[in-house]
Formats: structure tokens, C-alpha cells, sequence
């Protein structure tokens, strides 16, 4: 397997709006008129995408879509017609500001706590994500709303 960065032009990375397993807020691409990023490209064989598929929650928390779009990939000497990505069924979350772009996973947390009325400590909120599915869930509709 090959990764490497990439830039990707037409969209902007953003937090999706649903807590993952772990207790993360994942990112998910975002269509932008100008707009600019730059991603995390990872080459595997096709044969593992049906694996792949499984672990990012295919039809539950992503889709796999296909991206029309060429992409420079300057450490493989070689420019992509399109590549495979996913894009969270959730969408981005949106606060105050606007679309919340990527950032650090403590300033989402510290979101999605607000979002659910949490005062507590921001450790315990995590570890009670991670153990409580019916909490995590809730937390991803706060995150909706």
C-alpha cells in the first residue's frame, strides 16, 4: 500500500456531523466553490475495498463515491483521472460560524459537548461515547440539530 498527501481542489474537509466509535468527530469532504484542501491518499488494491468499506460503516456513516476530479499526486509521479472517497451521510456540522472545517479533535468534542448540554469535564464525555452507543447516537442528533 501507497499514501501520501494530496491537494484537492473544489472542496474544503470538514468535521462530519456524528460521532465515530471511538469517540472522534471524522471528517468528510465538502464541496466549496474555490475552495482547497488537502487530503490523505491511500493506494490498495481493490480487492480490499469491500473490507474498507465495512470499517468506515458503508450505507450507516459514509458512502463510497466516486470523485471526477484529476489530482496531482506528486509522490508517485503521476496525475489521478478520479479517485474513490467517502462522504459522511451525516454532513458536516454547522455551528455558529458556519461549516466547522477540520480542526482539532478538543475544539469538536468541546462542540459536540455543547451541543448535548454536557458541563461536565470533556474526558468523561469521550469515554462515556465510546461505551454507550444510545449516548454516542444521541450525541451525533445534538450535533444535527
Amino acid at each position: 500500500m501507497m499514501q501520501g498527501p494530496v491537494r484537492v481542489s473544489g472542496y474544503v474537509t470538514a468535521h462530519s456531523a456524528h460521532i465515530a466509535r471511538y469517540g472522534a468527530m471524522p471528517a468528510t469532504l465538502v464541496e466549496q466553490s474555490g475552495g482547497l484542501t488537502m487530503a490523505h491518499l491511500q493506494l490498495i488494491p481493490v480487492a480490499f475495498l469491500q473490507a474498507l468499506d465495512a470499517s468506515e460503516a458503508v450505507g450507516t456513516n459514509y458512502d463510497r463515491v466516486w470523485l471526477e476530479q484529476r489530482i496531482d499526486v506528486p509522490w508517485l509521479g503521476v496525475r489521478l483521472t478520479g479517485v474513490w472517497t467517502y462522504r459522511s451521510l451525516h454532513g458536516p456540522v454547522v455551528n455558529g460560524e458556519g461549516l466547522m472545517e477540520l480542526g482539532p479533535q478538543k475544539q469538536a468534542l468541546a462542540h459536540a459537548a455543547e451541543c448535548a448540554g454536557w458541563q461536565l469535564e470533556l474526558e468523561p464525555f469521550v469515554y462515556l461515547m465510546v461505551r454507550d452507543a444510545g449516548f454516542r447516537g444521541a450525541v451525533t442528533q445534538a450535533l444535527k440539530a
